[in-house]
């Protein structure tokens, strides 16, 4: 066979191959100019890549596209193509101030009917045609075909991100942006730059706040100063039979003194943020040059949750009625379809209720994972709610309050604890520091013993608070289980359908 035929084949292949990574490049590059500037974080979610990668056909991602949120990977409408968002989160807590994301359809959009079947109003904001909603969220008419999202529902926000032309990220997350290559579904970046006090980080470890750090012959000064050196974090998944990820954490300086370390440190830093994962147990962890890397296999779950990070509420239909029969049946519906809706919507609830119970089955998985039991019972309440039974509603918006109060006893962010922590490390930051040629501070002869009865106090505080968290969880979880198999008898005798 001759070899022209050949290459020329090789040729149209890398053509083609160059040319659809430029026009997938654009799209997200197009999208992310149109995000709000000052963010801190940006995600892109590739919605058509993971609908149509052999795990998503296999768990048929694109059917439950139109169901309730905890049925599918990602929180996205149907009909999606692509999601960017950006956001400010707080590093410590990763609690976001605000959420903004801009959504590719492949259909026009219809602000009057993500009003009327999220029970708001469509209006005008600037020159854009909006939609407010019950779920703290704004949604804007972008183009013909794209929307945007801000929550919480500041409509000043709003007004002068319609009005700007977009700013441009920082240029950690332009990095971040600009490594992203086609097999990637899901990136999240989140810049760090000046994030952590060196000083800070010292103090910390003198209280004996990592347990990974107690080794007497860890230098430090030098830890602290490559901590300090932090500049950001980026997560890439992709999917194929099975979910991989990969997370770079780049520093400025060389961090070879965290060899030693640096998984141990990480899974701290990720359980003290309530932001931990059982699927990061297993991943490998290296460190080369300037950079941690970890990577290993996600679970379904794992990936819902590394999504929910940056989260914006999302509408249901985005289009306008197909026929004027069916714009009559969203505002009188029959009970058949009223049975329908509930049904996803109970499904939806009880699966977040069996990832909560999951988690509360011991307070060290509860408080690792509290972040997204916030963000669960968060998403609860932002669920679609066209046509669902109200009685049904109302049991929802109670077992999103209960996990809410669970949440805010582990503190998501340990409101109490970090301030009974607080307390005590004052009393010992009120003596005149004294640093040595090693780096280590000195307060007074007794220091060693004055630093042992604070981290025992330390300890103690964080086990009351663990124990009366996973207290508060058992009774909350008993009360929901009671309340979920009255419900689904409720309904059931109501509809003639099982829940």
């Amino acid at each position: 066979m001759s070899m022209k035929p050949i290459r020329r084949w090789i040729g149209a292949f890398v053509v083609v191959c160059i040319l659809s990574l430029a026009s997938a490049s654009a799209d997200v590059s197009d999208l992310v100019k149109r995000l709000p500037s000052g963010g801190n974080c940006i995600a892109v979610i590739n919605v058509e890549a993971l609908l149509t990668s052999k795990l998503g056909v296999k768990e048929q991602w694109k059917s439950q596209m139109a169901d309730a949120y905890a049925t599918k990977p990602m929180t996205v409408p149907p009909g999606a193509k692509l999601v960017v968002m950006s956001s400010w989160l707080e590093p410590a807590s990763v609690e976001s101030m605000w959420e903004a994301s801009v959504i590719q359809f492949a259909k026009s959009l219809s602000m009057e009917r993500i009003a009327r079947d999220e029970s708001g109003f469509s209006e005008r904001i600037g020159d854009r045609l909006a939609a407010w909603t019950p779920k703290n969220a704004y949604y804007l008419r972008l183009d013909t075909s794209l929307l945007g999202v801000v929550s919480p529902a500041d409509r000043q926000f709003a007004a002068r991100w319609s009005a700007a032309k977009g700013g441009a990220p920082s240029p950690y997350l332009n990095a971040a942006l600009a490594g992203m290559n086609p097999g990637t579904h899901y990136l999240f970046a989140l810049d760090l730059q000046e994030a952590v006090s060196e000083k800070r980080f010292r103090r910390r470890v003198e209280l004996n706040e990592f347990d990974c750090m107690t080794n007497p012959e860890l230098d430090v000064r030098k830890v602290a100063e490559a901590i300090a050196s932090l500049e950001g974090l980026t997560l890439s998944v992709s999917v194929a039979d099975d979910i991989s990820g990969n997370c770079v954490i780049s520093f400025a300086k060389p961090v070879s003194v965290l060899s030693a370390i640096a998984k141990p440190l990480l899974m701290e830093v990720l359980a003290k943020a309530h932001v931990s994962i059982s699927d990061f147990d297993n991943w490998k962890v290296s460190v080369r040059d300037n950079a941690i890397t970890a990577s290993g296999k996600l679970t379904t779950d794992g990936l819902r949750e590394l999504c929910s990070v940056v989260n914006p509420p999302c509408p249901g239909d985005t289009e306008e009625a197909a026929s004027e029969s069916e714009s009559k049946s969203a505002s009188a519906p029959d009970p058949a379809t009223v049975a329908l809706a509930s049904q996803k919507y109970y499904r939806a609830v009880s699966k977040v209720v069996d990832n909560f119970a999951e988690k509360a089955r011991s307070a060290a998985s509860l408080a690792k994972g509290a972040t997204y039991v916030a963000r669960d019972a968060r998403n609860i309440a932002r669920l679609p709610i066209l046509n669902v039974d109200p009685e049904l509603v109302k049991w929802g918006n109670g077992i999103s309050s209960g996990m809410t109060d669970v949440a805010a006893v582990l503190g998501v962010g340990g409101i109490n604890a970090r301030s009974r922590a607080d307390n005590i490390m004052d009393a010992y930051a009120t003596a005149q520091p004294i640093e040595t040629s090693s780096g280590q501070v000195a307060r007074s002869t007794d220091d060693a013993v004055t630093r042992q009865n604070i981290a025992r106090q330390r300890r103690a505080a964080a086990d009351e608070e663990k124990a009366r968290a996973l207290q508060q969880a058992t009774e909350v979880l008993k009360n929901i289980q009671a309340s979920r198999g009255q419900i689904r008898a409720a309904m059931t005798a109501k509809y003639k359908v099982e829940f």
